[in-house]
């Protein structure tokens, strides 16, 4: 491909921040790639686009484009046509597929992977949930896709690294606009052993209609999707939605029925999700016999003390406040306790100074 017909192409990936992938299609169905704003006038008059788009094709911004593409090579993201190797069949399951998709990162779209997304306002108990299954799942073989939101995604996909697997990042917005902003040093961490993917040229900003968008591919590429918490109106759901209409299997995590948190995904039992309570529920499900939980790294010596501090926790995360209060020391040598256990892999500090087993 001549760098002419390169940056033609990256220039049609632009409307995607005007049009949906169904109306997306309409375009393409009738032009290739390459003849799409020669022919401009026709296709602006049979489709009735609005007037953003048909502001694009008859002028495009060929600064921004070369630019793009010149950014792409220097961090080496891939442009992926529907059509070409590589694309991954399972999208062609939905009503629009999109017609390309950015990649950056390591490995290609390919291979067991399962969705895990949840509320972005989790409880300690949702935390503490999602990393323990996504360990397990993630020491199977799986790989997790999410969407880098805030809460339980950016958790999965956290919990993923910790324990040297692969996942997948689904973003409703363009490389150079990560978001949300705090999950930026997370979206580096996914590029050293995963992949970043989007429907969005680099420089498009985050916009609310495109995560309904991105959700449908997160469902999409994976065998099931898993969903630890959701609240009665979260977004969460819509994912569920999308895998339920692709007969894709739902799994769901209970919770205590008092938290608002729960309901979404007991709604979700209750129309016939498959209930959660370990990595094996989802792999006897998914029959897949071929994975195994590996076995876990043998727990370090613990002292007396360091033992009895575990067991504390083992029932449920506690704040700092909450476990100075339970221990006969004091608080100094709980804090050099506490100290000890997340050295050695075993206690995990969360947000608003509360500890949980990992």
């Amino acid at each position: 491909m001549d760098l002419e017909e390169e940056k033609t192409k990256f220039a049609v990936t632009f409307l995607a921040a005007y049009l949906s992938a169904k109306r997306i299609q309409d375009i393409l169905v009738r032009s290739d790639p390459a003849m799409v704003f020669s022919r401009a006038k026709q296709l602006i008059g049979e489709l009735a686009l609005p007037e953003a788009a048909s502001q694009w094709l008859r002028e495009p911004d060929w600064k921004k484009v070369e630019e793009t593409v010149s950014w792409c090579r220097a961090q080496g993201v891939r442009l992926l046509w529907r059509g070409e190797a590589g694309y991954p069949l399972c999208l062609e399951h939905l009503s629009d597929p999109p017609s390309w998709l950015y990649l950056w990162g390591k490995g290609t779209l390919e291979g067991a992977a399962l969705a895990v997304v949840g509320t972005r306002q989790p409880s300690l108990y949702g935390r503490q949930v999602t990393a323990r299954l996504v360990g397990d799942l993630t020491r199977a073989g799986l790989i997790i896709v999410s969407g880098l939101a805030r809460g339980l995604d950016a958790e999965a996909h956290r919990a993923t690294l910790e324990n040297s697997g692969r996942t997948w990042a689904i973003l409703g917005s363009g490389f150079q606009r990560l978001y949300p902003p705090e999950n930026v040093g997370l979206a580096r961490r996914v590029l050293s052993s995963g992949l970043l993917v989007s429907e969005y040229p680099p420089p498009i900003e985050p916009a609310p209609w495109h995560f309904p968008a991105r959700n449908r591919l997160i469902a999409a590429l994976s065998l099931g999707v898993l969903v630890v918490e959701a609240g009665e109106r979260s977004g969460t759901l819509l994912t569920a939605d999308f895998a339920l209409d692709l007969g894709i299997e739902v799994f769901a995590v209970p919770g205590p029925i008092t938290s608002p948190q729960s309901v979404g995904c007991h709604r979700l039992l209750k129309q016939g999700a498959k209930l959660v309570e370990k990595a094996e529920d989802v792999l006897e499900e998914l029959r897949l016999e071929l994975l195994s939980i590996a076995p876990q790294i043998p727990q370090p010596a613990l002292s007396a003390e360091e033992e009895q501090l575990q067991q504390l926790l083992a029932a449920a995360p506690l704040s700092l406040e909450e476990i100075v209060s339970r221990c006969p020391w004091p608080a100094s040598k709980t804090l050099a306790l506490l100290s000890m256990l997340e050295v050695k892999g075993l206690v995990r500090a969360l947000p608003g100074s509360n500890y949980a087993i990992l």
